[in-house]
C-alpha cells in the first residue's frame, strides 16, 4: 500500500510596521528655533532592526534644516514662523508600509512687556527733606515680577527693589526712572521729585 503527504505552505502573516512620529510641539519664536523628532517608538512584528525609515515635510514653510532624514530621530533647525506637518514612513523587509505624522508649530511670543508706572511729580518744601514714590500702579500682562528705582547720573539717590519708594535726606533736584520687570524684560517710566530751597547735607 502506499499513502500520500500533502503539505500546505500558507503565505507569513505581515503586518505593517506601527509607526509613531511622536507627540505634537509648540515652540515658541524667537526663543526657540529648533527641536527634535523621535520616532523610537515605531515597532514592527518582524523588528525594527530591517525597517527603512523616511522623514518628510507635508505641509509647511519649507525654511528648515533637517539631520539625516533616514533615521528615526532627526533634529530640525532654523525653523520659522508657522505649522509644519511632518511625516514619517517605515517599510520593513516584505514590502509592508506604516506612517505616522507630527505637527511642529512655531508661534510669535504674544507676551507683552511690562508698564511702568512711577506716579505723579513730587513737589516738597523745605525744611521737609523726604518724599515718596509709589509705582504700585504698573502692570504686566502676566504679572510683575520685580521692580527697581533707578536714579539718573544727576542725581544723589540710591535704588531699591520695591514697588513703593520714600526718599530722606535728599536735596536740590532728584529725577528717578522706575522700572517694572515682567517675563520677557523691563520698561522704564520717569518721575521727578523737585525741592524749593537751597540746603546742604551735613
Amino acid at each position: 500500500s502506499s499513502s500520500k503527504v500533502s503539505a500546505v505552505v500558507k503565505p507569513e502573516n505581515n503586518f505593517p510596521p506601527r509607526v509613531d512620529a511622536g507627540p505634537d510641539k509648540e515652540l515658541i519664536y524667537p526663543n526657540v528655533d529648533s527641536t527634535t523628532l523621535d520616532g523610537r517608538k515605531t515597532s514592527d512584528d518582524m523588528g525594527v532592526g530591517g525597517l527603512k525609515v523616511h522623514w518628510k515635510l507635508l505641509s509647511g514653510p519649507e525654511t528648515f534644516k533637517m539631520s539625516d532624514p533616514d533615521s528615526l530621530v532627526v533634529r530640525l533647525t532654523q525653523l520659522h514662523l508657522g505649522k509644519y506637518v511632518f511625516e514619517l514612513t517605515a517599510v520593513d523587509s516584505q514590502g509592508a508600509e506604516g506612517s505616522d505624522s507630527v505637527t511642529v508649530n512655531v508661534k510669535e511670543d504674544s507676551n507683552q512687556k511690562p508698564k511702568a508706572n512711577a506716579g505723579s511729580d513730587v513737589t516738597v518744601r523745605w525744611p521737609d527733606r523726604a518724599a515718596a514714590l509709589d509705582g504700585s500702579q504698573s502692570s504686566d500682562d502676566v504679572g510683575v515680577v520685580s521692580y527697581r528705582w533707578e536714579k539718573l547720573k544727576d542725581s544723589p539717590f540710591i535704588g531699591v527693589s520695591i514697588p513703593c519708594l520714600r526718599l530722606a535726606k535728599c536735596f536740590g533736584l532728584v529725577r528717578l526712572r522706575k522700572s517694572s520687570t515682567g517675563p520677557r524684560g523691563s520698561r522704564f517710566c520717569g518721575s521727578t521729585i523737585s525741592f524749593r530751597g537751597i540746603t546742604l547735607l551735613s
